[in-house]
């Protein structure tokens, strides 16, 4: 039973990593890398990962760390700079106060995705997902520790 247990967490965490990985630019699409480069034309120190059957770019652009998500047919989905926190929104701001008192913040993007915009919020001493905010300050999605 603890052997299945052991097997079974080892099968779990090998398919989360499996579900997110580093790829080599020359394993990105041309149609990926097409429509990034269109999109951002002079970016620097590009790294690639796949997760989610998506392709997500983190790269250096104007001075500020950005991303960009694009599927694999080449339709850019969603693309986010990094801001200071002096930049979020005070509905944010509030809602992190509230739920997140003892929590210092320790990265912030603004995130454009279709005609909505989101803040990612990564707190400091959380390595698990970052906190996503709508405009209007209501959590998106969220696996920090209150």
């Amino acid at each position: 039973m603890i052997c299945t247990l052991v097997v079974g967490s080892a099968l779990y965490v090998n398919a989360q990593d499996h579900n997110k990985m580093k790829l080599n630019e020359k394993d990105v699409p041309q149609s990926v890398k097409a429509t990034f480069n269109s999109a951002f034309a002079n970016a620097s120190d590009v790294e690639w990962k796949m997760k989610e059957g998506k392709y997500k770019a983190k790269f250096e652009l104007n001075g500020k760390e950005q991303l960009a998500e694009i599927s694999s047919s080449g339709e850019l989905i969603s693309k986010g700079m990094e801001i200071s926190k002096d930049q979020l929104p005070a509905v944010v701001t509030d809602a992190l106060r509230t739920s997140y008192a003892n929590k210092e913040i320790d990265e912030v993007y603004k995130i454009e995705k279709g005609n909505e915009t989101y803040y990612k919020v990564k707190l400091v001493g959380e390595t698990d997902k970052p906190i996503m905010f709508s405009a209007d300050g209501k959590v998106v999605t969220e696996k920090a520790k209150k």
